[in-house]
């Protein structure tokens, strides 16, 4: 595996299983996350560690301390790959701040 380089896929229902399909054949190690501990994207080969979170739409998550969390367990390039809208809105509400953590793949 390429150890330098390593995705979250943000929601792993249809959208995020094509992420992760993407990915997959890249050999970059993929972190899967969702609310749904039955969702596709977890069952899929590429997914090297699942991790059931509350739902990122929660009020009362802050989907931005949950993902400094996890940055914290791994060295090297962290792929940031939301498959939803909301997702998406919320980390660029929090951009300065999980950039230095992500490589985020949409603009500003």
């Amino acid at each position: 595996m390429n150890s330098n380089h390593w995705a979250v896929v943000l929601v792993c229902d249809v959208n995020g299983l094509e992420i992760i399909r993407s990915l997959g054949g890249k050999d970059i190690p993929i972190v899967a996350l969702d609310s749904n501990p039955y969702v596709i994207g977890f069952y899929w080969r590429f997914v090297s560690e699942r991790i059931v979170c509350p739902n990122p739409l929660h009020p009362e998550f802050d989907l931005t301390e949950f993902l400094m969390e996890i940055e914290k367990a791994g060295d090297g390039i962290k792929i940031l790959s939301p498959a939803e809208d909301s997702n998406v809105t919320a980390i660029a509400k929090s951009r300065n701040k999980l950039e230095p953590c992500y490589k985020i793949p949409f603009s500003g």
